[in-house]
This record gives structure tokens, C-alpha cells and sequence, in this order.
């Protein structure tokens, strides 16, 4: 069995199950179904490792329009050059600021809908699976992150 403390493991999720060329085909099937069943603009949400898969599919013809991201992971300068729509960009203390990438991003026509805000008090997963619901100071920023991701998607795919 393999154990998260492995980096090997890591490294094959990385390259393997993680990466953007094996999801992005579950990508195009899942918007398809969402096309089928009347539904015309699609953003997409990530968190972690899921924002890199966001960021790809805005920038590939997968039928999404925007994507935010929050505390992403495994994020290149490439996936923002490539992003053909809107950023919401949400990062933890744990994350780089990615404000060179962010950048580019802000450089493109759709920079004037796309959104930069850091969480410095926060750790990386403090959204999802390493959040401390118990702290109301950690409830109050995901929160934010709510509130920031649905005005963002109302604004994006208006």
C-alpha cells in the first residue's frame, strides 16, 4: 500500500492521475453533459491540485468561461499565459503569491473581470479538507472565499 509520505506517490499523481492530459477528456465529457441538459456557460472551481485542472480547461476549447482558484497547487506561468477567460485567484499563506502570474493574467482583456485576494492568516486546504470549521476567524474567510467565488461566477458568466 502506498503511503502518502511517499514522495513517489506524489510524483505519480503529479505526472499520472493528476495531470491535465488524463483528466481533460473527464473534463470535456462532464461540460458536454452540462451543454446537453441546457446549460450555455460554465465556470470551473478548483481547489488544490483542482485548480490547476481549472486553470488548464480555461485554457483549452473545453466550454469553460472562468475559473477560480482557491489555494491552488502545481501552478506553472504557463497555465495563466494559456488562460483564455477570468481568474479568481485565492491563495493561502502557504502558496506563493503568484503575482507575476496573476500578471498576465490582468494583461489580458478579460484581466478587468479576474480577481486577486490573499488569506495570509490561512493554510493551504483551509477551504476544504485541512479547514478548522471550529475557528470562527477560519469560518469568516471561507466564508469570503464563497461570497468572492459565487460574485465572480455571477459576473463571469452573466
Amino acid at each position: 500500500m502506498a503511503l502518502l509520505s511517499d514522495p513517489s506517490v506524489l510524483q505519480d499523481f503529479k505526472t499520472r492521475r493528476g495531470a491535465w492530459g488524463y483528466n481533460r477528456d473527464m473534463f470535456k465529457a462532464s461540460v458536454a453533459v452540462l451543454h446537453n441538459e441546457g446549460t450555455t456557460k460554465i465556470g470551473a472551481a478548483g481547489f488544490c491540485w483542482g485548480a490547476k485542472l481549472a486553470i488548464c480547461a480555461l485554457g483549452e476549447d473545453c466550454g469553460i468561461k472562468s475559473a477560480s482558484l482557491v489555494h491552488p497547487s502545481m501552478m506553472e506561468l504557463k497555465d495563466f499565459e494559456q488562460a483564455q477567460g477570468p481568474v479568481l485567484l485565492l491563495t493561502s499563506n502557504d502558496e506563493p503569491e503568484m503575482n507575476e502570474e496573476f500578471a498576465v493574467i490582468k494583461a489580458k482583456p478579460v484581466g478587468k473581470l479576474s480577481y486577486q485576494e490573499r488569506f495570509p492568516d490561512r493554510i493551504h486546504g483551509f477551504c476544504a479538507a485541512r479547514g478548522d470549521f471550529a475557528d470562527p476567524a477560519v469560518v469568516k474567510d471561507v466564508n469570503r472565499v464563497v461570497q468572492l467565488t459565487a460574485g465572480f461566477f455571477k459576473k463571469t458568466l452573466a
